[in-house]
This record gives C-alpha cells, sequence and structure tokens, in this order.
C-alpha cells in the first residue's frame, strides 16, 4: 500500500510517499501526478521518497521519463544518482534551485 501526502508551499509542490511502491501503484502514481500538476498549474515539484519502503531504480526511470515535462526533483532515494539524474539532499534544497 502507498500513502501519499501533498503539500504546496511557495510555489512547489511537495508530494511525500509512504510505503510499498510497485509495479500496480506506480502508473496511478504518476497519473494522479499529472491531474494536480495540470489543474493546478503547477511548476515545480518535490517528490520525497525517503519512506518508500520497495523501491528500485526502474521506478525511478519511470517517473523521471513520465513526468519529462515538468520541472521535477526528487530526494530521500538512498542512491546519490540514478542514470546521471542527481538528487536533492533534503526537500529544502530545492529553493537553491528554482527561480520565481
Amino acid at each position: 500500500m502507498l500513502r501519499v501526502n501533498y503539500a504546496y508551499e511557495k510555489g512547489v509542490l511537495f508530494v511525500r510517499l509512504f510505503g510499498v511502491l510497485d509495479s500496480e501503484n506506480i502508473y496511478l502514481l504518476i497519473s494522479s501526478l499529472k491531474r494536480i500538476i495540470g489543474i493546478g498549474g503547477i511548476i515545480y515539484t518535490v517528490i520525497n521518497l525517503e519512506n518508500v519502503k520497495v523501491l528500485n531504480s526502474n521506478y525511478i526511470s519511470m517517473i523521471l521519463e513520465k513526468m519529462i515535462d515538468n520541472k521535477i526533483y526528487l530526494c530521500g532515494y538512498k542512491s546519490s544518482n540514478c542514470n546521471g539524474y542527481q538528487f536533492l539532499r533534503d526537500e529544502a534544497k530545492v529553493f537553491k534551485y528554482i527561480n520565481f
């Protein structure tokens, strides 16, 4: 089971994931994110993977590939990079990279 917590702060949508991310819920997550971002006109999104129990680089690649048109930042993954993608150390670091 995957639980998702959304918070919108200072122009950034923070998406915090808790539980198991698997092949069944990854598509639902991506679909929900696209809908929320599209309806809300959100430009910047941070996805926090720190509390995800089952995670591999394939899921991360899938999120990045499907959300390529959005400015997505990832944090909380144990690896420092995935296929050349650099992760934020923590959510607050995103404010160093965005310009309003």
